[in-house]
């Protein structure tokens, strides 16, 4: 049975996670497992009307769709979300089109003819960028800072972005766990914020024009007010790793319920002998539980939050992972 990684070693994950912490300055992080709520601890819930679709494993209502039209989800309105540099953010994307109209992510200042805060989006040949603005009432070159990615990104198909913000020349741009360098555009001075709240799915760009809208699929965004290190980017993709199945495993199925649950979990595997053993994994790369394959789990006395359950082969390969959540 041949498993191909399109990312790197779960257990590399977990060795290395030791020293690592990534809820450490972590603003908010939305999962979209069925709400929009802040799973950080800091309680900035979104509010917003996307729509809650599969994520990229399939599970439903695990990740937020937006029409391109006028759905979005704002941020809070709070000081504490426009901080000063460094931040980072991080998301997972599919984009339904490649159009730089319909490409921006986010914002966390979402103000109308004014580049303010920043904000993660793609150039019109679809390459990832972040930016930031300086509050001087307009969307011009003079008003931003802007660093475009190599990589043009395909329509399609699921992409796990980091964008890292420290300074003018001073960011760093990660498509799949992998620095896609890049080269710096625009003049304008240091971040300045509006004073308005953040939003995902839409920016205005463009003076006297309509907003733009985003369209297509994100999923786990997460914010902090410092800038990763290379390190935590890896450790951060190898949280979510992904599985490219061969012929020997397209009709093997794996779901979880109920989900989000409160106790117990179900797992419904479409052949249990190819299953030797289960591990939960927390979102801080520990292993809360691990064991032989059994049909219920009990999530009982486990902390609220999202965790990873991991399917692992008889030849101690990943057969599969899906995304709990324990309320």
């Amino acid at each position: 049975m041949k498993i191909i990684f399109t990312l790197l070693s779960l257990f590399s994950v977990i060795n290395f996670s030791k020293s690592q912490d990534l809820t450490t300055d972590l603003l908010l992080h939305y999962s979209f497992d069925g709400n929009f709520n802040d799973e950080s601890g800091n309680a900035f819930n979104g509010v917003g009307n996307a729509t809650l679709a599969n994520d990229r494993f399939g599970n439903p209502n695990s990740a937020c769709y937006f029409n391109g039209i006028n759905q979005y989800i704002d941020l809070p309105l709070s000081p504490v979300l426009r901080p000063e540099l460094p931040i980072t953010y991080s998301c997972w994307v599919n984009f339904d089109v490649i159009d730089a109209s319909k490409t921006v992510m986010m914002t966390n200042d979402f103000d109308m003819d004014n580049h303010a805060g920043a904000w993660i989006n793609t150039s019109s040949t679809g390459n990832f960028a972040a930016n930031y603005g300086n509050n001087t009432g307009n969307t011009s070159s003079p008003n931003r800072r802007t660093k475009v990615g190599e990589t043009s990104l395909d329509a399609g198909q699921w992409y796990h972005l980091v964008a890292v913000i420290r300074g003018p020349q001073d960011m760093d741009l990660y498509v799949d766990c992998r620095n896609d360098m890049g080269s710096y555009s625009g003049s304008g001075s240091m971040i300045s914020y509006s004073g308005l709240h953040g939003s995902i799915g839409r920016k205005d760009a463009t003076v006297g024009m309509p907003e733009h809208y985003f369209q297509g699929f994100i999923d786990d965004f997460r914010y902090w007010n410092r800038a990763l290190t290379q390190e935590e980017v890896d450790v951060l993709c190898q949280f979510y790793l992904s599985v490219e199945e061969t012929s020997d495993l397209e009709n093997f199925i794996f779901s979880i319920f109920p989900n989000p649950t409160t106790g117990n979990i179900t797992l419904k595997v479409s052949d249990e002998s190819s299953v030797n053993s289960i591990e939960i994994i927390s979102t801080t790369g520990a292993i809360v539980q691990k064991m032989n394959y059994t049909e219920q789990i009990s999530m009982e006395g486990i902390e609220k939050g999202m965790y990873f359950v991991n399917l692992i082969s008889n030849d101690n390969q990943l057969l599969g992972v899906r995304k709990v959540l324990v309320n």
